[in-house]
């Protein structure tokens, strides 16, 4: 009984340990200006419980058994993505859903306070890091929703994304925030004409 106790402690902490890790990438960013030099940056991804801050909560609060199968459970369905091995969890209000671009992000414009383009203002097109995978382009309409707000000099816009979160963009810090999960990345605005003029 004591031996089995042992066992489960050592791997919940072998596990949490793994949840929590944060690893170091180097990413080269291209310049969005013609004739200027990519930039290498050095950073640290985070980690899944930074992801997932709602998973990590419910990891320290369960019995150490329990622990361990929401982790072994969660790093399967991270792995493999298939759902079915979080069936019974409740976890499906953490929003997971790894490597998923397949479905458009949706946004709810109306309350939206959007300004004029300047006509000497270059078109800009938004982008959402993700990590290792490099940058994905915002869809059309929050493309537009972001880039009338930044033209507006207002300071952040919020819509509804993908899996129907709501979405805050920090356009002065260039971050974009599930307010559900408190997932954060990185955005960035590019110049439409310099990329592909």
């Amino acid at each position: 009984q004591n031996e089995k106790a042992m066992d489960v402690e050592a791997e919940y902490v072998r596990l949490f340990a793994v949840f929590d890790a944060h690893q170091h990438s180097t990413k080269v960013v291209p310049s969005s200006v013609l004739g200027e030099e990519d930039a290498v940056v050095d950073c640290v991804l985070p980690s899944y419980f930074d992801y997932y801050p709602e998973l990590k909560r419910r990891v320290q609060r369960s019995p150490r058994k329990d622990a361990v199968d929401i982790m072994e459970r969660f790093y399967v369905f991270m792995q493999t993505g298939c759902r079915e091995t979080l069936r019974g969890l409740g976890i499906d209000e953490f929003g997971a859903e790894p490597n998923d671009l397949s479905n458009p992000i949706v946004i709810d414009d109306s309350d939206s306070e959007a300004g004029e383009r300047s006509a000497t203002e270059p078109a800009g097109l938004w982008q959402v890091s993700l990590g290792d995978a490099g940058w994905a382009d915002f869809d059309e309409t929050s493309n537009k929703l972001c880039e009338e707000a930044f033209l507006a000099k207002r300071s952040s816009v919020s819509f509804v994304g993908h899996m129907s979160f709501p979405i805050t963009v920090n356009l002065e810090k260039c971050l974009q925030t599930n307010t559900v999960t408190g997932t954060v990345r990185p955005v960035r605005r590019t110049i439409i004409g310099a990329m592909y003029g």
